[in-house]
This record gives structure tokens, C-alpha cells and sequence, in this order.
């Protein structure tokens, strides 16, 4: 199930399109996932159902992975696990028919009125954990700056490990305009999340991934946001922020984001200059 860009080059994405008049000021994860792999940026396969019934043998052999992960799709229910809308199954009709049955389940028992849109049913990269290998990667509309991008250590733990560490760090943040490789990655050196991906932790010694790796992701998102979070986006509809915790190294050396959640606004145009 490829995903591909369905945005001209001159207009608003059809998500983007399609969420704002739907009402919604959240994109759905799997909307997320097309914003990201326009941009160059590795997702993992994925398919939304709305119900079990969608599930087939279709569906698991196009993940090309031994186990399925099941999440919520709701523009509600933003923190997903802590509602029962996460689950973990083999990837075999059976397996993945109940799982999507149990999250629906659970998420109408914990959240009657949440707008349910079905479920997400994502191949499970395999990746290598340890303390910051999980990367919280995201940008945002500044309205003073226009987009910025930042880099920083991700997971379930993160907003423990931004309040312990200190914040050159805990993360990297960048303007998107104008930013290069090396700027980057003067950036990134010395943060944990550099050290751990790039092997200088004795943890991830041996698997460490060339720096330039991590420079690439960060170019990739400061692209993402130039177009989209800047002060005028095509058809005057952008992004306030866009954010995947986390981004992973995959086994096959890839980076991969495997969650995101991204809010919808128009913003307003910057003030001129005063003379």
C-alpha cells in the first residue's frame, strides 16, 4: 500500500482539503503518514478499516510484516493508548480481525461521544530500543518566525526525559528556512538523540547510522514546513504543527515514523517590516 503524494504543486493536499471541510482541525494518522511520505520521510505500510469486517488476507500480505499493530482513528482520542486503542497482534486475518474489534470496543466504552473513523492497521517496523533511539521529530508555525523544526529525544517517556536532561541535550531546534546539512548537524551534535543513533552510547555501538542520516530527516521536515507552516501556504491553508513521536531506526537501517498528529489553521500573513 504505497502512499503517495496527491497534492499538486500549486494547491493544498487533498488531506488537508478533506479534513478542514470535514470540520476537523486534526489530521488522522494515516493522513499524517501521507503529509510525511511526500516529504521523503519513511512510514510504515498501513491501511484504515472501519471496521472488522475489513480486514481480509489482502490487507496482511500487503504489510509484509509477522505482527500488525491496531490503532484508534479518531480526531478525538489523541492520546491513543491511554484509551485502549493500541494493540499489538499477529499479522493473520484472524488476529488482526480481533484486534481492530477490541480497539473499536474499547475506545466507544472509554469515549462515547468521540468521532470514530475505524482503525489503522500498520505493519510493526522492527527497531532496536534504547535511551534516544526513540526520536520526537516535529515542526510548527511560529508566529513570529514562520516554521521551525525540532529534533529532540521521543517515546512514551519523553516529557520526563525534556524535564532531566538539560535542553541543548534534550533536543535541536532549528529554522526551517535556509537550513542546511552542516547546520544541522552542528545542531544535532551533542544532543543524546545524535549520540545514541549515530552508536556513540555503548548501547548502540553497534548499531549506529551515519550522522547524515539524521541530518536528512531534519532537511526533509524543514522542507515540509517551508511549504506548510510558513506564513502563506497554498490556498491559505497550513499547519500549526506537525509532530511524529516517535521516528525510529529500523533493523534495515531506515528511519520510520511510526505515530504522528498534525493541527490545521490558517495562518495570518506577517506584518511588514516597520520603517
Amino acid at each position: 500500500m504505497p502512499v503517495t503524494n496527491t497534492a499538486g504543486a500549486g494547491a493544498a493536499p487533498a488531506v488537508l482539503l478533506s479534513a478542514h471541510a470535514a470540520g476537523r482541525s486534526v489530521l488522522l494518522e494515516h493522513e499524517v503518514y501521507e503529509i510525511l511520505a511526500s516529504g521523503g520521510i519513511a512510514v510504515p505500510r498501513h491501511r484504515l478499516v472501519e471496521g472488522p469486517e475489513g480486514v481480509d488476507d489482502a490487507l496482511c500480505a500487503a504489510l509484509g510484516s509477522e505482527e500488525a499493530v491496531v490503532k484508534i482513528a479518531s480526531p478525538d482520542l489523541l492520546h491513543k493508548s491511554d484509551v485502549g486503542g493500541v494493540v499489538a497482534c499477529r499479522n493473520e486475518p484472524a488476529a488482526v480481525h480481533d484486534a481492530v474489534a477490541r480497539v473499536l470496543a474499547s475506545a466507544r466504552k472509554s469515549s462515547p461521544r468521540a468521532r470514530l473513523a475505524g482503525a489503522l492497521v500498520v505493519e510493526r517496523v522492527r527497531f532496536r530500543a534504547g535511551t534516544g533511539r526513540e526520536v520526537l521529530a516535529s515542526f510548527r508555525h511560529d508566529p513570529a518566525f514562520g516554521p521551525v523544526v525540532v529534533l529532540g529525544v521521543g517515546g512514551l517517556d519523553t516529557e520526563a526525559l525534556l524535564g532531566a536532561l538539560r535542553p541543548e541535550k534534550a533536543r535541536a531546534m532549528l529554522a526551517a528556512r535556509g537550513l542546511t546539512e552542516s547546520r544541522a548537524l552542528r545542531a544535532l551534535r551533542g544532543t543524546l538523540v545524535h549520540a545514541a543513533l549515530t552508536g556513540r552510547l555503548r548501547t548502540s555501538r553497534s548499531a549506529g547510522l551515519p550522522e547524515e542520516r539524521l541530518a536528512e530527516l531534519a532537511l526533509s521536515l524543514a522542507r515540509l514546513a517551508e511549504r506548510w507552516a510558513g506564513f502563506e501556504p497554498p490556498d491559505g491553508l497550513g499547519l500549526a504543527e506537525l509532530e511524529v513521536n516517535p521516528v525510529v531506526a529500523a533493523e534495515d537501517g531506515r528511519l520510520v515514523a511510526l505515530d504522528g498528529l498534525a493541527r490545521l489553521h490558517h495562518p495570518k500573513p506577517l506584518l511588514p517590516a516597520r520603517p
